[in-house]
């Protein structure tokens, strides 16, 4: 748990981006950067676009206790980010091609493609749908791994280990992140 700077009340720490203060390499000026290593001292936001652009209009004052700059461009760079996260990691993960019977076996499934219309989903385990827009770097990524386009599985079941767990989180925050950009999702 940590504690939310703008909304004043504590979050899981996936739940949140971690903000630390330092100078901009061209105009040495103070300003507000993401950060994920270190001694996790620092600021603490909600990872949600529209709490961080909140910010970056006129609480970065309050937030950053008035010493730092807050860039205009930061959810993009948030979002570009997270994507170079997920295509690092994507790689350290093993791969069942087409997993069966989803179960303990399976950290998530990652689907490459749309369901067929009389496929039912396993309610137990997380499906992230990999084959929409938002995912296209990851996608991409994934293809070039597996090495054969010709061949996509429909699906690709992330096997559950320990090298697998910081993947399946980076999952979560980015999906996370694509639900706050549209909230209508939340609804259905």
């Amino acid at each position: 748990m940590r504690y939310c700077a703008f909304h004043r009340k504590p979050f899981p720490s996936h739940l949140l981006q971690r903000f630390e203060i330092g100078l901009h390499p061209e105009t040495r000026a103070a300003w507000a950067f993401p950060s994920d290593a270190g001694d996790h001292r620092g600021y603490y936001a909600k990872l949600n676009p529209a709490v961080l652009s909140h910010v970056q209009k006129q609480d970065h004052k309050r937030l950053f206790r008035g010493a730092a700059r807050y860039p205009k461009n930061m959810n993009q760079y948030l979002d570009q980010r997270m994507m170079q996260t997920l295509v690092k990691q994507a790689s350290l993960v093993k791969y069942t091609r087409t997993p069966t019977a989803p179960g303990d076996d399976y950290q998530c499934v990652l689907q490459l493609k749309p369901p067929p219309l009389s496929s039912i989903s396993a309610p137990d385990i997380t499906t992230y749908a990999l084959f929409t827009p938002s995912w296209q770097p990851l996608y991409d990524a994934l293809l070039a791994h597996l090495g054969d386009e010709d061949d996509v599985p429909a699906t690709l079941g992330v096997v559950k280990s320990i090298d697998s767990v910081p993947f399946a989180v980076a999952l979560f925050r980015y999906q996370l992140w694509l639900q706050s950009l549209t909230p209508s999702l939340l609804k259905a």
